[in-house]
C-alpha cells in the first residue's frame, strides 16, 4: 500500500490501471472521497489536475474507496482488489499525460 505524499494519486492510478487491464477501455469516472480529490489537486496543482479531469469525472463519496467506473456500470475497486495482477496495455499515468 503506497504511503508517500502522492499515495492517493498512486491508488487512483491503480484503480484506472485495473479497469483498463480488465476491460480494455478507460473509465469515465472515479469515485473517491472529497478530501482525496483535494489531496490529489494539492499534489499536482490546478494545471496538472485539469489534465486529469479532462479524462475522467470525479464523483465524491463519503466512504474510503477508489472505484474506476464507466458509463455501462463496469467497475474496478482498488480498495477491494488492490493493484491488478495483469498490466494494462497503456498505464494510467501515460493516459493522463502526467510526467
Amino acid at each position: 500500500m503506497p504511503n508517500g505524499e502522492d499515495k492517493n494519486w498512486i491508488r487512483l492510478c491503480g484503480a484506472v490501471d485495473g479497469f483498463r487491464a480488465r476491460y480494455g477501455s478507460w473509465p469515465t469516472k472515479i469515485k473517491i472521497p472529497f478530501e482525496i480529490i483535494d489531496d490529489i489537486r494539492g499534489v499536482f496543482g490546478d494545471e496538472m489536475f485539469e489534465k486529469v479531469v479532462t479524462r475522467v469525472k470525479f464523483e465524491a463519496i463519503d466512504y474510503i474507496a477508489f472505484i474506476a467506473e464507466d458509463d455501462h456500470g463496469r467497475q474496478y475497486n482498488y480498495v477491494q482488489e488492490g493493484f491488478s495482477k495483469i498490466s494494462p496495455d497503456i498505464q494510467a499515468m501515460n493516459w493522463f499525460e502526467i510526467e
